[in-house]
């Protein structure tokens, strides 16, 4: 009965621990705060705003994989301005690295068929309040010079395609919860 019992026992643990760190289905604004007002939240966690689509995102902790393995957290779709990637949708992860502040972010760039597919990778930087995460991908730039065939026009002409926008930096924005509890950000404070 000893052994039965050390199995039930362990099973019942197990279970336990998949419970808690199980995903739950954020549907809604409300629901995702409910879920970062139902636990304790570590630095990433929260709802962010990625204000060039227009998506709002809970970053929620994920299941460990391992007893020795580096904290992940799920990016899941709260609200979103296109109507292809509806509420409750992983579009991504984030995993902890040796920098407390610098997470390897995971985004899926493509749909086929109505799946999410084609990850990418990039880094993840948070700021130091804790507001901000600024989003650095690589970028591979080819410039073709169509006047480098006629070398004495080159010497004259000078063309330029540098966007300056393409200059501003690309992140997410943290909704909730605020910095001081009143739901206010340190970009959009309330004003009484």
């Amino acid at each position: 009965m000893g052994k039965l019992h050390r199995i039930a026992m362990t099973l019942l643990t197990l279970s336990a621990m998949m419970t808690a760190h199980s995903q739950v289905a954020v549907c809604d604004m409300q629901g995702a705060r409910e879920i970062c007002d139902s636990r304790p939240l570590a630095a990433p966690e929260g709802i962010w705003l990625y204000p060039d689509d227009q998506v709002s995102v809970l970053i929620s902790r994920s299941a460990p994989e391992g007893p020795n393995s580096l904290e992940r957290y799920d990016i899941t779709v709260v609200d979103s301005s296109d109507a292809g990637i509806s509420p409750g949708a992983v579009i991504g992860r984030l995993e902890s690295t040796p920098d407390s502040r610098s997470y390897r972010m995971t985004l899926f760039t493509d749909r086929k068929a109505g799946r999410l597919c084609a990850p990418k990778e990039c880094l993840a930087t948070l700021d130091k309040e804790g507001d901000v995460f600024l989003v650095k991908s690589k970028r591979v730039r080819i410039r073709i010079n169509p006047f480098s065939v006629l070398p004495r026009f080159w010497r004259v002409a000078r063309v330029s395609t540098d966007d300056p926008l393409q200059k501003l930096p690309v992140g997410m924005i943290r909704l909730y919860p605020s910095y001081d509890g009143n739901g206010s950000t340190r970009r959009m404070p309330r004003h009484l």
